[in-house]
């Protein structure tokens, strides 16, 4: 019987390293000279058989330039390994696998994830090394305890691009079988709080919903949707809903998925445009008891000028900061949901009760 086991798996690095090489050369088999720098980051999925386990793999592959690492940190958040890439024939780019590292180890719990140490561009090493192994096996040994954690390779030359993955793949399955063993379960896939499995079961499965008010989790969310909608069509499906939630470190169902679709798709077409998914994410009742404070948060970032009520300018300015451009009978529609004494407006009273709804 097959095992299923999903990870999500962050590729990390200085710029033109080869990251994108790296994975495009496994995945897609091809190799350029022209791959253009990554922006942001990019999602690619995989998927490895070993040893009667089927692995399916997220490759982040991110932005190595230093104006992109606050955004790139949204995606290595909830990875189950990491593969930090640098150049062996650049002193500069092994140096910045310890910047990552140590931006790794304040944002996830490190010692608990595989790592990998890939140095790329060995078709150059002659005459022009300035990394040499045993320098690079000394540091991921100091790092993980495991100087086989090291893998040198060439994207160009194809030469052991495909090693990589399958000891990704093996050491994910390893973990989680010592993990079976150690607490006896039967969930299949559960890599740590950042894992998943399409047979896991129970609470571990509920999402983290986000605050959706706050601009930078707004920001985070746009730039994840937009990797997603890889037809630039404004909307997901629900197989990449699933995908982008797990990305998120969300754990929902195939049968959840679908209930959260049918609550946010107003149009009823099975996929997802941007505000719905915002919708979907901010759905989470919050309890009055001990949350209080949070509700009067929330409910201080929508009243703008703090007269103690949401008017429908003040609705559709918030809007149009999530980029929703709204009719006047949309935004109308919106108050009236919510405006239970019927005055075109939104008070406190009214907000924390739809913002507790069951």
């Amino acid at each position: 019987m097959t095992r299923a086991l999903e990870a999500k798996v962050a590729v990390l690095g200085k710029q033109a390293v080869g990251k994108t090489s790296l994975v495009t050369r496994y995945v897609h088999h091809t190799f350029s000279d022209r791959t253009p720098s990554t922006i942001g980051a990019q999602f690619v999925p995989a998927k490895i058989e070993l040893d009667g386990w089927e692995c399916r793999l997220q490759l982040w592959d991110s932005a190595g330039q230093e104006r992109f690492r606050a955004m790139t940190q949204m995606y290595y958040r909830g990875a189950n390994a990491v593969v930090l890439v640098y150049d062996v024939t650049s002193e500069d780019s092994f140096k910045d696998v310890d910047t990552w590292v140590q931006e790794l180890r304040q944002n996830i719990d490190l010692d608990n994830t595989v790592v990998l140490l890939v140095g790329n561009k060995l078709d150059l090493a002659h005459g022009k090394r300035q990394v040499d192994s045993a320098r690079a096996r000394a540091y991921i040994k100091e790092l993980t305890g495991d100087e086989t954690a090291l893998l040198e390779v060439s994207c160009r030359e194809d030469y052991g691009v495909i090693d990589v993955f399958y000891e990704l793949a093996s050491r994910l399955i390893r973990r989680q079988t010592d993990r079976d063993s150690n607490d006896q379960s039967e969930q299949e896939g559960l890599l740590g709080s950042g894992g998943w499995s399409g047979e896991q079961q129970g609470s571990a499965r509920c999402p983290v919903w986000v605050d959706a008010s706050n601009e930078q989790n707004i920001k985070e969310l746009r730039d994840a949707f937009a990797i997603f909608d890889k037809d630039r069509n404004g909307v997901i499906t629900t197989e990449e809903l699933g995908l982008l939630l797990r990305s998120l470190s969300h754990n929902p169902t195939e049968a959840e998925i679908a209930d959260m679709i049918s609550e946010v798709d107003e149009n009823g077409d099975g996929k997802i445009d941007f505000s719905e998914f915002i919708a979907m994410m901010a759905r989470q009742p919050m309890s009055t008891e001990g949350n209080e404070a949070e509700i009067v948060e929330a409910f201080r970032v929508f009243d703008k000028n703090g007269d103690g009520v949401i008017t429908a300018d003040e609705l559709r300015h918030i809007m149009t900061s999530l980029g929703e451009k709204l009719t006047e009978e949309e935004i109308a529609e919106m108050i009236q949901e919510a405006d239970i004494d019927g005055d075109g407006k939104i008070n406190y009273e009214e907000f924390a009760k739809m913002m507790t709804a069951k």
